[in-house]
């Protein structure tokens, strides 16, 4: 069917550079600076990330952790962070104590490991000074997530299974004065059903709230909705849900369907601008996909497009459609030169000898090969990069181990040229981040030799450490894997968990196309610690000593 648009339709399109075939599951903005939460390991972590337009954001370090544990959906208020926390209990003293018999007992506050509210002082992207948001009639067994705020802070929204839920979990609201929570109120029949509503978020203008449901009519598993906030509900004290209903603060819940929903599931909107020009959320419609930067949960991104009064083929799904005009999204122009040159040398690292005929390959994300050269005689490189691209740069080299780096360069640094020099090992420590007894779910990043999280993803180091392995699989009659780990628990735990980390490799690098019978695992568990450096924490050495060394054997 043809339809004419009055000059505009929307567009949805995943955020560009941002998504992993793991879990991102919602964005929020301080400004002009986004932050992502994320499934990291066995928990939850924020990236402050780098929006180089509105489709196209570039993650760049792990916000800094209260403490142990974990944390996300950050909302910001003026220099306060608020957001979700679940302690780990594994981190910290327990207070034990003994009855009468012997036994050893533990506060239960202490075992249950449920997620409450967070307040933290925040500048410039550190924060401190983290305290419990205090709730009344909290439960131990409770649990409370994803707060958001009206533009005066006076009322904050959160997501919460406490007893009054009409279903499993609900959007509660409470009223925030000189930063006490008053006894939180639920948003009552309109907003939550029977079943379970999560991830609020209140539009600029205060005029919508919107939250993500699995209740009422959806397209699929969780749908976002939204309902208009009543003018008054900021000026006036509600003491009961009944109040609230009986008064209309919230009116027209609105299933916002197509494009947004799907028959998969869509949670944490996030809107930016009076009019919601720009809307994010995160969807798992993709968790089907092969690709590598797919998968889990995504974040995707509403904008308008103008199409000058032509007409467009469209699916008519609804009886109407009715869209209000918004604001207009402008790219901005590249104020400098579109290129530069990444420059260097490659090295042996046993010996500083240069090599030739290396290669450098320079991709913008796993198997999207964008560019690549061969080192000359002096083992000297150079390659032409683009500006505004995030790019894996790996050099390789038959015989050794490849070295991964990230290369970024903005549109508004001047910078031609980007010296970056390599140095490839004969013995490969592959520093997958892993939880201290976890063997399956890595954190995101690898870890460089001074056991500081980098930015390659763990994957990234996999696939190209794959790659190298097929390239000169002729020459080698079989690669030695050794898997290690820090010194905390047994020798026999240890030695357990070492094994299964090191065949977790073995069965990454196999899915990668490496043959099985190439690779030959032990593990060394905690029989060959590193030796802490002067000044190095006792938890930054245990970080370098979880460790997968390879070594080559060759023909």
């Amino acid at each position: 069917m043809v339809a004419k648009i009055q000059g505009w339709h929307y567009r949805v399109e995943e955020v560009q550079q941002l998504n992993t075939s793991g879990n991102e599951w919602a964005i929020s903005f301080n400004k002009s600076t986004p932050y992502l939460t994320i499934s990291d390991g066995d928990k939850n972590s924020v990236l402050v990330c780098k929006a180089l337009n509105f489709n196209k954001i570039l993650p760049q370090k792990t916000f800094q952790n209260p403490a142990f544990g974990s944390y996300g959906f950050p909302v910001f208020r003026k220099n306060k962070v608020y957001y979700s926390y679940v302690e780990d209990k594994s981190k910290r003293t327990i207070n034990e104590f003994f009855d009468s018999t012997g036994r050893v007992l533990v506060p239960i506050e202490e075992q249950i490991g449920q997620a409450e509210l967070y307040s933290s002082d925040f500048k410039i992207n550190e924060i401190s000074n983290p305290e419990r948001i205090d709730i009344y009639d909290r439960q131990v067994s409770d649990w409370y997530s994803q707060p958001a705020f009206t533009s005066d802070g006076h009322i904050m929204f959160f997501a919460s299974d406490r007893k009054g839920s009409l279903g499993g979990v609900d959007i509660w609201m409470a009223y925030i004065n000189n930063g006490k929570m008053s006894k939180p109120i639920n948003c009552g029949n309109l907003v939550n059903t029977e079943c379970d509503e999560i991830t609020p978020f209140v539009s600029e203008n205060d005029k919508k709230l919107y939250f993500a449901s699995c209740g009422g009519e959806t397209l699929g598993g969780f749908d976002i909705f939204s309902v208009e906030i009543s003018d008054l509900l900021n000026e006036s004290r509600l003491a009961s849900t009944e109040e609230l209903e009986k008064l209309n603060f919230f009116t027209k819940r609105e299933n916002i369907r197509g494009p947004f929903n799907t028959k998969y599931n869509e949670i944490s909107p996030f809107a930016v601008g009076v009019n919601d020009s720009l809307f994010y959320y995160a969807s798992n419609q993709n968790q089907v996909s092969t690709s590598t930067d797919k998968g889990g949960f995504d974040i995707f991104v509403r904008y308008k497009v103008y199409i000058d009064n032509k007409q467009e083929k469209v699916n008519i799904t609804q009886n109407e459609i009715n869209i209000q005009p918004k604001e207009e999204v402008k790219i901005e122009t590249p104020k400098t030169d579109w290129f530069y040159k990444l420059e260097g040398t490659v090295y042996e690292k046993k010996n500083n000898n240069p090599i030739d005929n290396a290669e450098i390959i320079a991709e913008e994300k796993i198997g999207t090969k964008k560019n690549s050269v061969k080192t000359d005689k002096q083992g000297n490189y150079s390659i032409p990069m683009i500006r505004n691209e995030e790019y894996l740069v790996t050099a390789t080299a038959r015989d050794l181990f490849p070295q991964n780096v990230k290369i970024f360069v903005g549109m508004d640094d001047t910078t031609k040229i980007v010296h970056q020099n390599f140095y490839l090992p004969e013995i490969y420590t592959l520093r997958v981040n892993f939880p201290t007894d976890v063997y399956d779910q890595p954190y995101r990043y690898v870890l460089d030799s001074t056991g500081t999280e980098s930015n390659v993803l763990w994957q990234e180091d996999i696939s190209s450490l794959a790659e190298n392995i097929i390239q000169g699989k002729d020459n080698i009659v079989k690669i030695i894997l050794v898997g290690h780990t820090d010194d905390v628990a047994s020798d026999e735990y240890n030695q357990k968990l070492g094994e299964r980390r090191v065949n977790f490799v073995k069965n990454e690098l196999i899915k990668q196309g490496v043959p099985s019978e190439l690779l030959e695992v032990r593990s060394a568990g905690e029989s060959e610690l590193l030796p802490r450096w002067p000044n190095e924490s006792v938890e930054m050495n245990r970080k370098r000593c979880r460790r997968v060394v390879l070594e080559k054997v060759l023909k």
